[in-house]
């Protein structure tokens, strides 16, 4: 995911601008810009698979040591964001990407409020 937004976020601001005043090479930044396009679409739903499935398995594990609620929440959310990226990849659709982004997030502030409570 770090690679999917060092791409988007800074790799391709920064060819744009080495391009902008370069008419003549506008078909060269053209195919770089198609392969970053493609990198980002495979490396953004791959990162955010992996953090699903960390989810999950913190999840399973908060069950284990009594933190069952929030641990059937990790593990429910981690399996439903799974799928959600999936079925967003195989139809190409990019708000099951954002969803899953917004999954990510909720389960930050409860496995921070589990945190803090175990103190």
């Amino acid at each position: 995911m770090a690679a999917s937004l060092l791409l988007d976020g800074l790799v391709t601001p920064a060819i744009a601008a080495r391009y902008v005043a370069k008419p003549d090479k506008i078909e060269s930044a053209r195919v770089i810009f198609v392969l970053i396009g493609s990198l980002v679409g495979f490396l953004l739903p791959l990162g955010l698979a992996f953090q699903s499935a960390a989810i999950a398995a913190w999840g399973w594990a908060l069950t284990a040591s009594g933190s069952r609620a929030a641990g059937l929440f990790g593990v429910a959310l981690g399996l439903a964001m799974l799928a959600a990226i999936a079925a967003g990849f195989a139809l190409g659709n990019p708000m099951a990407l954002m969803g899953a982004i917004v999954g990510v997030s909720v389960w930050a502030v409860v496995a921070g409020t589990v945190l803090l409570r175990s103190r």
